[in-house]
């Protein structure tokens, strides 16, 4: 038998190894709630250096997906990084940092963020991000990645502006980060694919698909990266301006023949704003592509990817007179709007349509 003066340490000893173990529900609390969003921007934390992006498109389709691999320069040690991304859902993440690999989770960030937390602190220093995600294309607006049907053909165009690039993939979603993009497009054999760089590589894929790759761009922000996806015919202008640069028509299905007055006009206009700048055309080539049903824009200036409404880009032979007289002032808008991107310090534009920032409407 145990005596009592024996006995009570004991139970003070078992009662106080209980309280050790135990966390208190705040505690609890603290260590289960995830990591915040930002509120508005991304912090500066972290710096993207280069992007490689892989998109399938499929123009009757209402959802593609992707990969994106993200070089980073980290400014200082972290656990979770912050990315923008809309309607995205991401399949797999993979973190390399100081050469080796990173356990790495996504994180829900509402609205206009996704988040990646890591098993270890990581930074400062250089790191890649490896990104798995599908998305959604919109039927009913023109943001992110939006689809449109004329006769039995569709097609797929982008929009980025002001800030729906986060729409079509994971990134920095803001003007004030401009780095190198090598984008390559997956898509249906029958289909052509264009983007803002030429076409430096192709090859066959399963399923009756096809690999287009294209050359890396020159430095820019997100909302500048253009594609575009569908049974599209293609006028060739001649070569225009300092550099010669090629310059192309791109128009619906079976419109090629409307395209002559643009195909005429286009590289006149860009030698009279070389002049007019002082500059050459800062890219290396120059499309213009048609966009087949309105849209609540006019045109966008994407970088060598100039997209255009249908009825401001091509018309039919008896109504070029009439065409001519909205068509080479809109022209002159989106060239000027490119060409002066290519100075130092120019500040980000609203569409061409004059609309200011943060008018499109929301998607549904």
């Amino acid at each position: 038998m145990i005596r009592l003066p024996y006995l009570l340490p004991l139970l003070l000893l078992a009662g106080g190894c209980h309280r050790q173990q135990t966390l208190a529900p705040a505690d609890r609390v603290k260590q289960s709630r995830p990591p915040s969003p930002p509120t508005l921007r991304l912090d500066d934390v972290a710096q993207p250096t280069r992007y490689a992006l892989k998109l399938r498109v499929v123009p009757t389709d209402d959802a593609f997906s992707g990969t994106i691999d993200i070089e980073i320069q980290l400014k200082k040690e972290l656990t979770t990084l912050w990315l923008n991304g809309s309607d995205l859902t991401v399949r797999d993440v993979a973190m390399k940092w100081g050469g080796a690999a990173v356990v790495t989770h996504a994180i829900e960030g509402g609205k206009d963020f996704i988040g990646f937390g890591f098993d270890r602190p990581v930074g400062p220093g250089s790191a890649s991000l490896h990104i798995d995600f599908t998305g959604k294309v919109s039927s009913r607006d023109s943001r992110g990645l939006f689809r449109q049907q004329e006769g039995d053909s569709w097609y797929v165009i982008s929009h980025f502006e002001t800030h729906h690039a986060r729409l079509a993939f994971p990134c920095f979603d803001e003007p004030s980060f401009k780095v190198p993009w090598q984008l390559t497009l997956e898509v249906k054999k029958e289909d052509l694919a264009f983007s803002n760089t030429p076409v430096i590589g192709q090859k066959d894929a399963p399923g009756g698909f096809k690999m287009v790759e294209f050359a890396e761009t020159k430095p820019l922000p997100s909302y500048l990266v253009a594609l575009g996806v569908g049974p599209f015919d293609v006028v060739e202008a001649r070569q225009a301006g300092k550099n010669r640069t090629p310059v192309r028509i791109i128009t619906p299905k079976r419109k090629a023949s409307e395209a002559d007055y643009a195909a005429q006009v286009s590289p006149i206009i860009l030698e009279l704003l070389e002049a007019y700048f002082g500059i050459p055309y800062p890219y290396e080539k120059l499309d213009f592509l048609s966009i087949p049903l309105p849209t609540d824009f006019g045109a966008m200036e994407n970088a060598g990817l100039v997209t255009v409404s249908q009825t401001l880009l091509i018309a039919k032979p008896q109504d070029q007179s009439i065409q001519s007289g909205t068509w080479s002032p809109r022209l002159g808008g989106t060239m000027s709007g490119s060409t002066k991107r290519s100075r130092p310090g120019s500040p980000p534009r609203s569409s061409t349509n004059g609309s200011p920032i943060g008018t499109t409407t929301p998607r549904r």
